[in-house]
């Protein structure tokens, strides 16, 4: 039996939200708790999963994992024809790893020993950058702006364009999105302080949206009658691109009519001097508002789906990252 090209890129897919597009489906979940836990010990997400799915749908096999897609696939005419993407289901975060400093020469004259651990992390997570990275500058609907252009793609310099991810200068692959990533956290900030849910709703998505509307709620339940709370960003220290991943997640027959069938997904480390002021109807500050700028490290995971051109394909907050500076 011949399966068509986009069932056999379901095999290297992650999960597949195919339940609420077809009840009678129960699609795989990609499990990610021992990659996880195998490239950073320290990392903590701010959005809590349900692993009673993930066990569940973890005993499926190949092939009752393709016959879950295939049958899927037998309705998706229906779903489109009803202005439904079918493909635009919550997706798991991606095995995105955070760096670390790696002190080689301290640890050796000093402690006389070599963390073996840390260099295998970054260098895993530079592999992986790299192949993102690759498919990425294939792609002309990520890169817009054209910003890489046919000199600049060749055999010869794009080995090392590749490695670029964490790149900051003005030339680096990656630089024009980086405005995108520094206003996306900006608004998702001042909206989680001011109780903004529509606000929220453009530039987060899935448990994170739901966990900041949560926060937003407490702020404004705990906030006394007449009173405001204004958040500031002071200063812009630096924004880096520690993780990026890629992966086809639309397996529809027919290729999209724009763009592609990746899905994208960025851990961006910003670090920034920000406060809270807490003012009266009269934007009098209060006592407890009288706080200094504080220097505040935080690394979100943000989402892009190639293959929607419309505001669900666009950049948006999927995930926090915790990790011990």
């Amino acid at each position: 039996m011949s399966l068509p090209l986009p069932l056999r890129l379901a095999r290297s897919t992650h999960a597949l939200h195919l339940r609420a597009v077809f009840p009678l489906v129960r699609a795989p979940q990609r499990r990610l708790k021992s990659r996880r836990a195998s490239s950073s010990a320290t990392v903590q997400t701010g959005v809590t999963r349900d692993k009673s799915k993930e066990d569940e749908f973890g005993q499926l096999d190949e092939d009752e994992k393709l016959a879950a897609v295939e049958k899927a696939l037998k309705v998706e005419h229906i779903w489109r024809r009803m202005g439904y993407d079918m493909w635009s289901e919550p997706a798991e975060t991606l095995d995105v790893i955070v760096p670390k400093k790696n002190h080689f020469l301290r640890n050796l004259f000093t402690r006389f020993t070599v963390d073996t651990s840390t260099m295998k992390n970054n260098l895993l997570n530079a592999c992986k950058n790299a192949m993102a990275m690759y498919h990425l500058g294939q792609d002309p609907v990520f890169f817009r702006s054209t910003r890489i252009r046919a000199p600049q793609w060749t055999p010869l310099t794009a080995p090392f364009q590749v490695f670029g991810a964490r790149r900051t200068d003005s030339r680096a692959w990656l630089y024009e999105h980086k405005d995108t990533f520094v206003n996306l956290y900006k608004d998702m900030s001042s909206a989680t302080i001011s109780n903004d849910t529509v606000t929220l709703k453009r530039v987060a998505r899935d448990e994170l949206l739901k966990s900041l509307e949560q926060t937003a709620a407490a702020y404004a339940k705990a906030a006394a009658p007449r009173e405001r709370r204004e958040w500031t960003m002071h200063a812009l220290k630096s924004v880096k691109v520690e993780s990026i991943r890629t992966t086809p997640m639309m397996m529809s027959h027919k290729p999209p009519e724009t763009g592609s069938r990746l899905l994208v997904q960025a851990l961006v480390r910003i670090e920034s001097e920000q406060s809270l002021r807490v003012t009266d109807h009269k934007r009098r500050p209060l006592p407890k508002g009288q706080w200094e700028p504080k220097r505040v490290v935080e690394r979100v995971v943000f989402e892009r789906r190639l293959w929607n051109t419309g505001r669900d394909g666009e950049w948006k907050a999927k995930d926090k990252v915790y990790d011990e500076e």
